[in-house]
């Protein structure tokens, strides 16, 4: 009789270094701007530079009014920089599944094989869901921290804040996406298996 069969094992392509560079720098990046933010930016820091120069271009308005203002501007900055998070999550879950699967390419060309559809190469909830998840951990840790830190408050309205940016970005990759594969001008079909 013959030899027996050897097992058939799975290989999964390695997250090489350029992938690595490509989906996980970016998070690992803006977590230590997120983290610089934390430690050194805190609204009395800021204030004492911010509010004079606001103050300086709006000059009508009250030195509370010019506060108030800028609290605004720190909680809009809350929420665009843990939308950056959600973002830089999403590219690297999205990047690091495909690289899993092989299918790497489809991130760059947007051209899927014959049987598959663009929209779920491009997007899974899957993905939005651990990117939303992935910032509000981050904006939770954020939060802890500055509650260590004497001259700061953590609040769970910050996190609440945070997490919606995450959401309101993952909903703009959704938008954003559906709107570039349903004009298709600027996708290429997919390929055709002969």
């Amino acid at each position: 009789m013959g030899r027996p069969a050897r097992p058939t094992t799975l290989t999964l392509p390695k997250l090489t270094r350029q992938a690595f560079v490509r989906y996980w720098i970016p998070v690992i990046g803006w977590l230590i701007v997120i983290a610089i933010e934390s430690t050194l930016l805190s609204a009395a820091r800021t204030g004492s530079f911010i509010d004079p120069i606001l103050h300086a271009i709006m000059p009508w308005f009250s030195m509370d009014t010019i506060e108030h203002i800028h609290e605004v501007g720190r909680k809009v900055g809350h929420f665009i920089g843990f939308g950056l998070m959600g973002y830089f999550f999403f590219r690297a879950f999205r990047g690091t599944h495909h690289i899993h699967q092989g299918t790497e390419e489809i991130l760059r060309r947007k051209i899927v094989p014959a049987g598959k559809q663009l929209f779920t190469e491009l997007w899974q909830w899957s993905w939005a869901a651990w990117a939303i998840v992935g910032s509000s951990i981050v904006a939770t840790a954020d939060e802890v921290h500055q509650m260590s830190d004497q001259s700061r408050t953590g609040s769970a309205r910050d996190i609440l804040l945070d997490t919606v940016g995450a959401l309101f970005v993952q909903l703009l990759i959704l938008a954003v996406i559906r709107i570039r594969i349903r004009n298709k001008s600027d996708i290429p079909q997919p390929a055709r298996v002969s």
